[in-house]
């Protein structure tokens, strides 16, 4: 029986933007880290920080014309809503000092460099709790179409959170990743992957590079970007045909043509009960449960397309009748009373999908 070893990498990212990396080592398996968007950032160290600014400046031949943002996006927010950010503050504070950190309507902010911050040991301190927040670093070329992200941006992006995840571990951790990643630059190894966070998710996404346009696959929310892949320039371009972009009928042709299946924990997330239409935009799926708490998703085959909630793990009972979100968190049903359950998808409205669950009709 193959057995698996995780190491958790706690670190951080562009001012109180942090990262998280696993790595998960099987017999016969590549090492693989996944960097990803962190959860608990509502005070971070300004001396850490100061390695994103340091790596943006050193890297900057990969994207000579880009800027370098923080951005932030709702963990709980549904598909569709307006996010709001004018009550949203962040300031470098320390012992003497006090710096306000301006965060622009659409949830961006940049990080300073303040050498009296520095010498102060200044926290870079969010005015919101931790878990209703998320945070990413951002690189971007001006000019560019809002469903455009230049390569060469994507690899100084990486640069500036491995930079910093660095700083935060220990001599130890990076001689082990140095090793895992056959030497300290990071960035240009396979076994890296480090997420992008997208304001919208992707129907479609290709790679254009000198004429070549070829299918790219994104991971909803998260683009894992192919920063160390050596044959495609720094000007290659990844175009998204964004979800809130496409019109009503793409939506539903997109929806139409991806069919659902409900993975469920009660079978250890296999095949899953695919969902059958009912009536026009309307479908059901019903599966045999147990009496406990069973985790589940809808998802498509292809993996394109997944409904899901928000906080992860959240948990409904049967009768419930709630909105998902696209690409959302993993739901917990608590079933008290063994038997078989229908869960109804509700897709007349492609934007804002619902989904009930019942007992079924004997």
């Amino acid at each position: 029986m193959s057995t698996s070893r995780t190491l958790a990498l706690s670190c951080v990212v562009l001012a109180a933007l942090s990262a998280c990396a696993a790595v998960a080592q099987e017999p016969e398996q590549v090492a693989e880290v996944t960097v990803e968007g962190m959860r608990n950032a509502d005070l971070k160290p300004y001396r850490t920080l100061w390695a994103a600014l340091d790596a943006f400046d050193e890297h900057r031949s990969l994207a000579p014309k880009a800027e370098l943002r923080g951005r932030f996006w709702r963990r709980n927010a549904v598909f569709g809503e307006q996010e709001r950010w004018d009550g949203v503050t962040l300031r470098l504070a320390g012992n003497e000092h006090s710096l306000p950190v301006p965060v622009a309507v659409d949830g961006t902010f940049v990080l300073p460099r303040s050498q009296a911050a520095y010498d102060d040991d200044a926290d870079l301190v969010l005015n919101q709790k931790k878990s209703t927040v998320g945070y990413d670093a951002q690189v971007r070329t001006p000019g560019l179409a809002p469903n455009v992200r230049r390569l060469g941006d994507l690899r100084l992006e990486c640069e500036v959170k491995i930079a910093v995840a660095k700083k935060e571990i220990g001599f130890a951790q990076r001689a082990f990743f140095n090793t895992v990643f056959l030497g300290g630059d990071w960035c240009s190894s396979k076994r890296i992957k480090v997420a992008a966070f997208l304001g919208d998710w992707p129907l479609s996404a290709a790679i254009v590079d000198h004429g070549v346009r070829q299918p790219f696959r994104s991971d909803g929310y998260k683009l894992f970007a192919p920063v160390s892949d050596k044959s495609l320039s720094d000007d290659a371009l990844i175009e998204f045909e964004f979800w809130s972009q496409a019109s009503m009928e793409r939506k539903q042709q997109f929806l139409a043509t991806r069919p659902i299946a409900l993975m469920t924990s009660a079978d250890n997330w296999k095949e899953g009960a695919p969902f059958r239409e009912q009536e026009k935009n309307r479908y059901s799926a019903v599966v045999d449960l147990k009496r406990g708490k069973w985790k589940f998703r809808l998802e498509s085959g292809d993996g394109w397309l997944a409904f899901g909630g928000a906080p992860r793990d959240l948990v409904v009972s049967p009768g419930a009748d709630l909105a998902l979100k696209y690409h959302g968190e993993r739901l917990v049903l608590d079933v008290d009373q063994p038997g078989a359950y229908a869960f109804s998808l509700d897709l007349r409205d492609p934007d804002h999908p619902r989904l009930a669950i019942r007992r079924a009709e004997s």
